[in-house]
């Protein structure tokens, strides 16, 4: 399940940023329906659940590559902060919409929030494969990490 990590970590980062945008796109264009940003929080959520038990997978892979145990912690911790953040907030919404109430102030700090987690967290990940070659080929004896 560790390899299918990156698969499903690019779901909740693609979903939070296009309900985000869509968001805010709706503001301006009212043909835009509501429910199609709630709908992108809700898959983001559930592939979250997703990334972060593939997540935990690859972390002992991972950890064993020389000076990432560091940064490998700050990415496990955003994730995890991002998964259950994205749970929370999905409920949240997904209960305003049920109470059919106007939450538009609400929606757009949730899904803001969740949008700029997930590219912090996208960006940590990243920087692990970059720097240090986590979920690569290059993890051997002979690599060292770039900045090091």
């Amino acid at each position: 399940m560790a390899e299918l990590h990156p698969l499903f970590a690019h779901f909740p980062i693609a979903m939070y940023v296009s309900a985000f945008l869509l968001e805010l796109f709706s503001i301006f264009i009212k043909k835009i329906p509501k429910y199609i940003s709630l709908s992108m929080v809700y898959i983001g959520a559930i592939m979250g659940i997703f990334a972060a038990l593939s997540g935990s997978k690859a972390f002992y892979f991972a950890d064993k590559i020389p000076l990432i145990i560091e940064p490998l912690g700050s990415h496990e911790t955003a994730g995890n902060i991002l998964t259950w953040s994205g749970l929370i907030g999905a409920f949240i919404l997904l209960y305003c919409q049920l109470k059919q109430s106007s939450i538009l102030l609400l929606k757009l700090i949730i899904i803001g929030s969740l949008a700029v987690g997930s590219v912090y967290t996208g960006l940590s990940g990243s920087k692990l494969v970059r720097e240090f070659g986590a979920g690569t080929n290059l993890v051997g004896n002979y690599f060292v990490p770039l900045d090091r």
